[in-house]
This record gives C-alpha cells, structure tokens and sequence, in this order.
C-alpha cells in the first residue's frame, strides 16, 4: 500500500510543521493572539496525528481510538480561527465572555457527543468497516448532529 505510505509521511511532515509553527509563534509573540493561534495549531496537530494514527491501524478497536482522539483537536479548528481573528482585528475583547460561549459551545457539544456517540449515536448514525484492498478502513453514516454542525457558519 504505496498510497498509504505516502499519505502518512506527509501528515507526519504537516504534524511536525503544524508543530514547529505553534512554538513559533508563541515564541515571538506571547500575546493573547499568539496563545490562541498556539491552541490552533496544537488542535491542527492532534486531529493530523489521529487521523495518520487512524490510516496505520490495523484493527477495529484501534480505528475506532484513533477516530475519538482526532476529536479532541478537530472540533475546535474552526472556533480557534475565528478567535484568533477576532483577536486580530480588535472585535474580540469587547465581548469577550459572549463570543466565548457562542464560539466555543458547539465545538464542546460535539466533541462529547462524539465521545459517548456509542451510547446516542446522534453524531454518526452508524460506523461500519470495509476493506479497500487489504487496508481497513471506517465508514460512517452522519447522525442528526452532524447536520447541525455542519449548518452552523463557524
């Protein structure tokens, strides 16, 4: 599997580059800015390593890990962009505990429910297994909360 090969060298160079930025820019700057493109950063590197941990696995109950680690880094990609921009432009500190709960709930939601989603299944509806060559691979089916994650603009 060549094609798999290649793919998980190159999200371990996006981990290690993803990495090598957060403590950059932290680095240079220790403003409340940087520590939140530091959070960026470190939730891009978590859901990267999940996922080329996913690809190398070789078993159900490791691809199934995987998938849940990855979810302790993904659902916050989008609200720590959107804070760090806030940040940046100045739109952030005026309402700064307002912005927080409406940035940051959705993302939480999503991570617990992806967590306990064996006993809901409200995030993915079902997860199977299939095999692409000799590789195995996760299939999901999206639940209802995934189309509410999906609708919300963040």
């Amino acid at each position: 599997m060549i094609g798999y090969n290649l793919i998980n060298i190159y999200f371990f160079v996006m981990l290690f580059t993803a990495i090598y930025w957060a403590v950059h820019i932290k680095s240079v700057n220790s403003t409340g800015y940087a520590t939140f493109m530091l959070a960026l950063s470190f939730a891009i590197g978590i859901y990267i390593f999940g996922y080329a941990m996913e690809l190398n696995s070789n078993t159900e109950a490791q691809i199934l890990f995987w998938n849940r680690f990855e979810y302790l880094g993904i659902p916050f990609v989008s609200a720590f962009w959107l804070t760090a921009g806030l940040m940046y432009t100045g739109h952030f500190a005026r309402h700064r505990v307002l912005l927080s709960l409406f940035i940051y709930v959705i993302p939480v939601i999503t991570m617990v429910l992806r967590l306990t989603n064996d006993y809901h299944h409200l995030y993915f509806a079902t997860v199977d297994f299939v095999y692409q060559g000799d590789k195995l691979l996760l299939n999901r089916i999206y639940g209802p909360w995934m189309f509410v994650q999906r609708s919300i603009p963040c």
